[in-house]
Formats: C-alpha cells, structure tokens, sequence
C-alpha cells in the first residue's frame, strides 16, 4: 500500500521568470522539487509526498530542448520506503505572460528502466507489481507557474486535485 496517492503532480518543471515583459533567457537551469498532498482536514498539514530535481535546457524562445527529473517519491511498498524515479523530457514550453510570471506546460516520461512503480504514480495507476508495461511510460502533462523573487532565483508552484508542489530555479553551468 501506498502512502499517498499522489500520481500526477509529480512532475512540474519552472524555467526562469521574465523580468517585466521580457521573455525568459535560453539555457540550462536546475529546480527543485517539493510536493504535498492537500491537507486531509483544515486543522492538519500538508503531508509531504515527494522530493527531487529538474535539470532542463531551454531556447530563449518558448521551447525546452531537453530536461531530465529525478524524483523521490513516498512508497511504503519499498524497504526504503520511496520510488527513485528518473523522466525525461517529452515536450515542453513557456509562455512569459504580461504580468511578468510564466506558464510551463511540460510533458514528462519515465525513463525505460526506473522503478515501475514511478509509472504508476504519474498515471495515476493501480501498482500491478514490479514489471514495467506501456501504461507505466505514458507522457504525463504538468503545468506550473514561474516567478521572479527577490534574490534573482526563479520560484515556481503547480497545483493538481492531489496536490501541489513548488521549487526554486537557477542557472546551471550545464
């Protein structure tokens, strides 16, 4: 049994905001990733679901060329309790909107052999075991919302009926 039922908010990749209405710059940059499952009640916390990383590299013209994520998802079926979970990048896109924030649409597929667990939680599947099928390596499409912060980082939040998650972008020397 699993501890959460997260599947689809496993994956939501940020680029760098736009200062202004100036588009994103191009290039490679690193996110984090920290997701939660909606509180069970208003009294109690956000519980805690997944940890990990976005490495991407975008155009400077809308497009990301290239990106992998490494997720730690929960998974009480497993001695050490959680998924390791790699994806790579399907499609993605930006779109720097007018208010200076940027909308991400990303698809993101799990790499043929990560754990088969991982394809269930991004299709928001029932676990049929250790054996990978084709359901487990459908492309999954997020969509997130990218921030400027003060500290010229890049903050980015995603929100699905499961759950949210949020991260912090920077460049990458990639």
């Amino acid at each position: 049994m699993r501890t959460t039922p997260l599947a689809l908010l496993m994956a939501i990749g940020a680029l760098g905001a736009a200062s202004g209405n100036s588009p994103p710059a191009g290039g490679p940059v690193r996110c984090s990733v920290n997701g939660y499952m909606w509180p069970a009640t208003l009294d109690s916390k956000p519980t805690p679901t997944e940890t990990g990383t976005i490495e991407m590299i975008s155009d400077g013209h809308g497009k990301f060329t290239s990106g992998q994520m490494t997720q730690h998802l929960a998974d009480d079926t497993h001695m050490s309790g959680s998924d390791n979970c790699i994806f790579e990048l399907a499609s993605g896109t930006y779109e720097a909107r007018a208010d200076g924030a940027v909308t991400n649409t990303i698809v993101w597929k799990l790499r043929p052999g990560s754990d088969p667990h991982c394809g269930a939680f991004v299709t928001d599947s029932k676990n049929l075991g250790f054996a990978e099928g084709a359901r487990d390596f459908r492309g999954v499409k997020n969509v997130s919302t990218a921030y400027a912060l003060e500290d010229g980082r890049t903050g980015w939040v995603g929100a699905t009926p499961l759950g949210f998650a949020f991260g912090v972008c920077e460049p990458s020397a990639k």
